[in-house]
């Protein structure tokens, strides 16, 4: 793909990633500290918190990788640190493809409990359940995706028409000789895994939320009446719909885009299978024009950095407007002009 990139555009995508970053770093860092103090009243709530806490933190973590894609391209060409650091350029991959599978498995998780405790109140959850699930998910696709990297089945490099690192299944220094199929195995098995679990997760948690809303219809004169505790959890399960409903919104174009590079992989002649970047690129390309490479440049990059990442600017506006205590600690913090972490937070609002 050709390196003309429009400055407009540069600048615009590049302002964008910067908002995103600062500032869902800063409202999830707040989230984060106003669900570890709060107060809870039974095992439910303690597992909610601990699961929005999760959720904060992860979101933390998605906006912060944002950095060395916004460096590059505020550089020349857009050879920033990831072009000179091959060891950065490794971590920034892993970070941005575990903390994304991470994300769906949160809000999985976070939309299934709910989705249980509705059809069956009296459940209770296990609430360091909320922090051994991620951790195990994080831990095992960290094994998945360095075993085939240390092992030199894959080759993880940086690509500046999407300002990120993505691999391929041969040495870019070797990349004129023929590839054969056996080249192609660790890609293969690795996209194939992550994108099928990433694919079914999403399916999941999107019938969850068919799931979730027939079901908050059905109870919604039952609670209205029963009032009280019924119709605070009801609310908490709206906040919960409101919550699953953005990440599918905003995480459809990167699904999308998963699905039709695991078809590539498994369907077309390896020789074709340059980099996933490339395959991706041959996606774009389809819909807007084989010509058009600004277009498939910057749709690429809405689709894979910026979507996901404004989902975790998103979900810190979602606790203001849907938890009253929230609301006021985000307001006693700006009042005061600094989170106060020592304050008592409240209970009431909906989790």
């Amino acid at each position: 793909m050709s390196k003309t990139y429009n400055t407009t555009l540069e600048y615009s995508v590049g302002v964008i990633l910067i908002i995103t970053s600062i500032l869902g770093t800063l409202l999830n860092a707040a989230s984060f500290t106003y669900f570890n103090f709060l107060k809870t009243r039974n095992k439910n709530s303690e597992f909610f918190k601990k699961l929005y806490m999760s959720i904060s933190f992860n979101d933390i973590l998605i906006c912060l990788i944002l950095f060395p894609s916004i460096e590059a391209i505020f550089s020349e060409e857009r050879k920033g640190i990831l072009a000179s650091s091959q060891p950065l350029c490794i971590t920034t991959f892993l970070g941005w493809s575990l903390l994304s599978q991470n994300s769906i498995i949160l809000v999985a998780l976070l939309s299934l409990t709910r989705l249980l405790l509705l059809k069956t109140p009296s459940r209770v959850f296990i609430p360091n359940i909320a922090f051994i699930v991620p951790i195990l998910t994080f831990l095992i696709f960290l094994v998945l995706w360095i075993a085939p990297i240390t092992s030199g089945d894959l080759h993880i490099f940086y690509n500046p028409n999407f300002i990120e690192c993505t691999f391929n299944s041969f040495s870019m220094q070797n990349d004129s000789r023929p590839v054969s199929i056996k080249d192609q195995v660790g890609a293969i098995v690795v996209v194939t895994i992550c994108n099928s679990v990433a694919s079914s997760v999403f399916n999941i948690v999107s019938i969850s939320f068919v799931m979730s809303l027939l079901k908050l219809k059905k109870t919604s004169q039952v609670t209205t009446r029963v009032g009280g505790k019924a119709d605070k959890q009801r609310e908490a399960a709206k906040t919960v719909v409101i919550v699953t409903f953005i990440y599918i919104i905003c995480n459809v174009p990167i699904m999308v885009v998963m699905m039709y590079i695991l078809i590539d992989i498994i369907k077309n002649p390896a020789e074709k299978n340059t980099t996933v970047a490339d395959i991706r690129a041959r996606y774009f390309s389809q819909i807007f024009g084989q010509n058009n490479t600004l277009m498939n440049q910057y749709v690429c990059i809405l689709t894979v950095k910026i979507s996901v990442s404004f989902n975790s600017l998103i979900n810190p506006f979602v606790y203001y407007f849907r938890i009253d205590g929230f609301r006021r600690f985000v307001s006693r913090a700006w009042n005061r002009g600094k989170i106060n972490s020592g304050s008592t937070t409240s209970t009431s609002g909906p989790i």
